[in-house]
């Protein structure tokens, strides 16, 4: 595992460590500064060199870049680390416009070159040291900045690294040409300058997704630079008198001055291709901003620097160095424009009240010129209370300057054009008078849409159709390809929506890649954002449960998302939870009560199906339905009843006598006016046929239902000989013949299947309610016949008449059948 997949610092100990390095820039300034001061007003040489006395820059002299001096005045200089030293002490003892001969090597070839000792003005120091050393204090600032705003993640500890080796390396500059103090210190940060530009490639302003997937690689930026500082430390150390050391030196300084402005162009091309293939509008905007800085301030001084080392010419590169402070520009731009940091807010605020003090101090001493100039002999302006008028006059024009401040600064660099207020109140207007979800969906999707040019933007809640209730679907849309997230159902456990669980306040793409910790809680989350387009994804909360989520792809501007456009995003989930739950507990409410009139309905159906249905379904098997509606008692099972079986005699020679009409009238009119008889009796009217009724008698006591059959057959046979006599001269006189017959039989319901279909009925089967249909065969002239069992039952109350042993068809044996006179006494109450 390489050292940058290990975990970042923990915060404090991170910020200790930037604190102590520093001080230790502090300390390097305050060396620096106080050499400067030694070496005004000295005599020095004109041109500079290095320890090794090999001229670094030449300026207006014959010299170029890596002559190497190896004698003064005819006076041979020692070999090595010595050589520059006792080279800035022989010119330091001389007096400024002694001319001195330097014998230099050159390719190969010796020559002289005479020049007159200078005097270090404040002029030459500037050009020296005062420019490289602005130069580098403004990297360290920008690089301080940049990693107070986002402490301890990757990017801020490569970028601050960076400014250091540039700081080190601008501040260095002049020791490295004069007292040779921090020879090694100035090589190293020149040496790690290449190396942290192509780290800086990968990972600035967006980290690339070889980095994230293999943060090993990070290891290998290093390895080149680190080889060529090594190999320099190791021929400088340990074979310093050598001959070939020097030449060695020079050569490893020449290709590493062509691979410091090959990390350069790929700095620039790695910025470059961000610009124009991210994925966000507002990433590719950083990235140019950024690609501009560094474009404009590192592409002409270090392509210069080089040429100049590579091809040892006698360029002056001093002052071109001051074009590096457009990095710092950009940044601050990126920062402000694109809220590269993330702190627009902060700026915004700064911004204003600056610009807002600047305005009200210009418009004091505006005034108070104007007071002493024109208005300086009023009575008003001289006394006293003027001075508080004038402080109320600038309270009362506070507010409103501020507000148009804010507006210029918003629309000139933060790009914000809505009202807030008005947005707000706007939206809570329609909101309460909505109860239907789809407006409501479509009405926060559309004021998102205007309000902050979002280029799409979806609405996800809690998808209706899915009954565990673990998915979201896109509810309303908007926005170019907006459709593609219409058919995105994510679930509960996906990477962002986990994630939103966790994050009240919302989550984005830069979130993730500039948190570490948050990417390592949620490694998928990164790979989500890029995968559905979004750059911006809030929470809907109600009651602390997350039912839904708001996903933003890029403004269509390019421009980033403000604190201001969170606060905005932040207000309407809040809203919008409320109003969504509002309208989901109505669609539930109008959903019960949609089911509850269609149980009403089915009710009144089935009320309706009941009482029609009640004149075909006995009379019992109701009562045993009502007993239990759920699983009412229909099985088959044997109990004891008296079955009666009643049947019109001739009723095939009226049917053929008369026409249907008259027959069914005949019928109708007989038979109904039996049916109070037999309900009256407790008797269930179990099957009919055109001319006949089955009739069934149920009771526990067996001598109770055997007398409720016997009453029922007299009513009836009273009925009808009233019906008779009412009917008489119209139609012929209807005889009904009627047998009855008591004992056990099979009660219940009965299935018939067939190829048409399954038919169910309700009756009583056996040996006893076959009896009874023979005995009412057998029944003429209008009587009464039962069977020796209903006999038995019956009280001395009916008048009976023994007919005998009689032989019927599928009957074993012959039964004893009696014929039914009447009541004794000409009775004619309720049995007892």
């Amino acid at each position: 595992m390489s050292f940058m997949s290990f975990p970042l610092l923990r915060k404090p100990y991170a910020l200790t460590l930037f604190g102590l390095l520093m001080s230790a820039c502090v300390v390097l300034m305050v060396v620096s500064f106080s050499m400067i001061c030694d070496e005004l007003d000295k005599p020095w040489a004109g041109f500079a060199f290095n320890k090794y006395g090999a001229v670094m820059q030449a300026y207006h002299t014959d010299l170029v870049v890596f002559d190497k001096i190896i004698a003064v005045d005819q006076q041979a200089l020692p070999v090595g680390p010595e050589r520059g030293p006792s080279l800035r002490q022989y010119v330091r003892s001389l007096t400024p416009g002694t001319p001195v001969t330097y014998t230099v090597k050159r390719n190969g070839q010796i020559m002289e070159v005479t020049h007159v000792v200078r005097l270090m003005t404040r002029k030459a120091m500037a050009r020296m040291a005062i420019v490289p050393m602005l130069v580098g204090l403004g990297q360290l600032i920008m690089g301080a900045v940049v990693f107070l705003l986002r402490p301890n993640t990757k990017r801020s500890w490569v970028f601050l690294a960076f400014c250091l080796s540039w700081f080190g390396l601008c501040f260095l500059l002049y020791d490295f040409h004069s007292a040779f103090v921090f020879h090694e210190l100035f090589m190293f940060c020149w040496f790690m300058t290449s190396a942290l530009m192509l780290h800086l490639a990968f990972v600035f302003p967006e980290e690339r997704q070889i980095i994230r997937q293999k943060p090993w690689l990070q290891v290998l930026f290093y390895a080149p630079s680190g080889a060529m500082w090594l190999s320099q430390v190791l021929c400088s150390s340990f074979f310093p008198n050598w001959i070939v050391t020097a030449a060695i030196s020079i050569a490893i300084a020449q290709i590493h001055t062509a691979y410091w402005f090959a990390s350069l162009l790929v700095v620039l091309i790695s910025l470059k291709h961000t610009a124009m293939r991210a994925p966000s509008a507002v990433a590719r905007c950083r990235a140019g901003t950024v690609f501009l800085g560094f474009a404009a301030g590192f592409i002409i001084p270090v392509g210069s620097e080089s040429a100049a080392m590579l091809f040892r010419q006698n360029w002056g590169t001093d002052t071109l160095w001051l074009l590096t402070l457009f990095l710092p520009l950009s940044i601050t731009y990126a920062t402000l424009r694109y809220n590269l940091f993330d702190i627009g807010v902060i700026m915004r605020r700064s911004l204003t009240y600056v610009l807002l003090s600047a305005l009200v101090l210009a418009s004091y001493l505006g005034f108070v010129w104007f007071a002493n100039k024109v208005l300086n002999d009023l009575p008003m302006v001289q006394g006293r209370g003027f001075p508080v008028l004038f402080a109320l006059a600038v309270l009362l024009v506070m507010n409103p300057l501020r507000e148009r401040v804010q507006h210029l600064l918003d629309r000139s660099l933060f790009r914000s054009r809505y009202d807030f207020r008005q947005t707000i109140e706007g939206l809570s207007r329609d909101l309460t008078a909505m109860l239907d979800l789809d407006e409501i969906a479509n009405r926060l999707v559309h004021t998102v849409t205007q309000a902050l040019g979002v280029s799409r933007v979806a609405l996800f809640l809690d998808d209706d159709d899915d009954r565990d209730h673990d998915r979201l679907r896109a509810h309303a849309v908007a926005g170019e390809d907006a459709e593609e997230w219409s058919s995105v159902h994510p679930s509960r456990q996906h990477p962002v929506m986990a994630l939103l669980a966790e994050r009240p306040q919302g989550v984005s793409r830069y979130d993730l890649e500039a948190d570490p910790t948050l990417a390592q809680r949620a490694p998928e989350a990164i790979a989500a954002f890029e995968h559905l387009g979004m750059s911006l994804a809030l929470p809907i909360r109600f009651k602390g449960d997350l039912i839904g989520a708001f996903a933003l792809g890029e403004k269509a501007s390019g421009a980033i998302f403000t604190e201001a456009d969170l606060e905005l995003l932040r207000t309407l989930t809040n809203q919008s939870a409320v109003a969504i739950a509002n309208a989901r507990a109505y669609q539930s409410l109008e959903a019960k009560n949609a089911e509850l009139r269609t149980a009403l309905r089915k009710v009144e159906v089935l009320e309706n199906v009941k009482t029609h249905l009640s004149k075909f379904v006995p009379t019992s098997v109701q009562r045993l339905i009502d007993q239990d509606p759920t699983a009412p008692a229909l099985d088959k099972h044997e109990q004891d009843v008296s079955v009666l079986f009643l049947d019109i005699a001739g009723y095939t020679s009226i049917s053929q006598a008369l026409d249907q009409a008259k027959v069914n009238y005949l019928v109708e009119r007989y038979f109904s006016s039996f049916l109070d008889d037999i309900y009256a009796n407790q008797g269930d009217i179990n099957e009919t046929a055109g001319d006949g009724l089955m009739i069934i008698f149920q009771d526990d006591n067996p001598e109770v239902h055997a007398r409720a059959a016997v009453q029922t057959a007299l009513s009836i046979r009273d009925k009808a000989e009233r019906i008779n006599n009412e009917l008489q001269g119209q139609f012929e006189p209807v005889t009904v013949n009627m047998g009855i017959n008591s004992g056990q039989a099979a009660v219940g319901s009965t299935k018939f299947e067939g190829a048409a279909g399954t038919r169910w009925t309700f009756t009583a089967s056996g040996p006893v309610t076959n009896l009874a249909a023979r005995i009412g065969a057998f029944a003429t002239d209008g009587s009464i016949c039962v069977g020796e069992a209903t006999a038995r039952r019956l009280s001395e109350v009916f008048e009976r008449r023994r007919l005998g042993q009689q032989s019927f068809k599928n009957v074993n044996e012959p039964v004893s059948v009696y014929e039914i006179l009447g009541l004794r006494n000409r009775m004619v109450g309720a049995v007892a």
